[in-house]
């Protein structure tokens, strides 16, 4: 029997949602700083112990609580969540749904898939019919396209029931050609549900998604397919805020591909793992270990050029993305000096194009500068033109502006930078 969870959706709408003065309700959206306060209070620490544990100074941690600095530094952000006994993720909070009626969808959508992940073990019988490979095949297509727009509510409409006919033509083969595509189908649809819950905030449910992948991955003899399945594991526990884990299970992959690198699929799949191995390590501060991945990347991103979709984007401009999300955290003025340098163009994909610019405003927001603020600002606008679901759901461009309109005087704040906090869920 299907399992039906729209009742809990409907009840989270009810617990979390907040009205505003024009009647229409928002999911609650509480700013990080607020939510830091709140955590360190119900530990009974003062602002002073909190931040002697997590090695910052008490102003800083002062600062971050009351928005006075922006709470987007993931590698602080860790610290302060070790000390509090929760998640980065935690701290962070969810992506902005308004509830209109696309934004009540979309929730009930979420929720459907992780009743989909839940009934879809590949030792569990169908809970759905059967389809022809054919269909399979196109509907993997169109989830892919709908993905690389940045279409999130069109790609979570359709996940749920192609994930349970997908399962139920998979636990059905007879047929090994069938069997084994809908098995490769399976863990590339399980990235892509990683993918979206992710980006829609539901990131504790990615985990599941990363467990269906290495499932199917491990009845195929497809390196790349177990590869790609690590990644999703991987970035599936940098979703729930671990970085040991997250660095686990893309060093397996690693040692898995190891010495099998003989085509570019194989090796966009190693350098993917390589760049998620290097952002791991530099947040649990091993910054030598992440400079040695980094390098290897490097090299496989200059053999392999840049790849399409089909291989993750991989190549030196989604190289270049990474290392701009990286060195946000650690020098801003280096990730600009890089994203100044990069054409986010080369890599046909607005979901990817609209994250570099969402990096390259958290940097320009950290340097902290009348100019910089309004280059933040542009940034995040370029961002929400090539794929707006991708920022309007996404708690760290909602930061970024929260900081910056705090520097901002009243009087100051364009039309442009209201109309972003507006549809980002930012009071301006």
């Amino acid at each position: 029997m299907k399992i039906r969870v729209q009742t809990v959706a409907m009840w989270q709408r009810h617990l979390y949602a907040e009205a505003d003065p024009g009647g229409m309700q928002h999911v609650a959206n509480e700013p990080i700083g607020e939510r830091i306060m709140t955590r360190r209070k119900l530990r009974g620490l003062s602002i002073r112990r909190a931040a002697e544990l997590a090695d910052m100074s008490a102003s800083t941690w002062s600062r971050i609580e009351n928005g006075l600095r922006g709470a987007d530094n993931l590698q602080i952000l860790a610290s302060m969540s070790m000390v509090l006994r929760c998640s980065v993720m935690d701290l962070i909070g969810d992506g902005y749904v308004s509830l209109t009626s696309d934004g009540v969808g979309l929730v009930d959508d979420v929720h459907d898939i992780l009743a989909a992940l839940i009934e879809t073990a590949l030792e569990d019988e169908a809970t759905a019919d059967p389809a022809a490979l054919d269909y399979l095949n196109a509907e993997a297509d169109l989830l892919e396209e709908l993905y690389r727009r940045g279409d999130f509510t069109g790609t979570a409409a359709r996940l749920a029931p192609f994930l349970r006919r997908l399962h139920a033509t998979a636990v059905t083969a007879t047929d090994t050609t069938i069997a084994t595509r809908t098995r490769e189908l399976t863990v590339q649809a399980a990235h892509r549900t990683m993918n979206v819950m992710r980006s829609t905030g539901q990131r504790a449910d990615t985990y599941l998604a990363g467990e269906r992948a290495r499932d199917a991955a491990a009845e195929l003899d497809d390196l790349s397919l177990k590869g790609i399945a690590a990644f999703t594991r991987a970035h599936a526990a940098l979703s729930c805020g671990s970085m040991e884990r997250g660095h686990k299970f893309a060093a397996a992959g690693l040692r898995m591909l190891d010495g099998n690198l003989d085509d570019n699929r194989t090796m966009a799949v190693a350098g993917q793992l390589h760049l998620t191995s290097a952002m791991t390590l530099y947040g649990l501060k091993r910054e030598s270990d992440a400079e040695t991945h980094l390098a290897e990347a490097e090299n496989l991103a200059a053999r392999t050029g840049d790849c399409g979709q089909e291989l993750g984007w991989f190549g030196p401009t989604n190289l270049a993305f990474w290392m701009v999300a990286m060195e946000v955290d650690r020098d801003p003025r280096q990730a600009i000096a890089i994203a100044n340098t990069t054409n986010p163009r080369a890599i046909d994909a607005p979901t990817r194009q609209a994250s570099f610019y969402l990096d390259a405003a958290r940097a320009c927001a950290r340097i902290g500068t009348r100019d910089s603020d309004r280059a933040a600002i542009r940034m995040i606008a370029s961002a929400e033109h090539v794929a707006p679901q991708r920022i309007r759901f996404n708690p760290l461009a909602r930061e970024v502006l929260r900081i910056v309109v705090r520097r901002t005087k009243e009087n100051a704040i364009d039309p442009q930078l209201r109309g972003l906090c507006e549809r980002i869920g930012v009071k301006a």
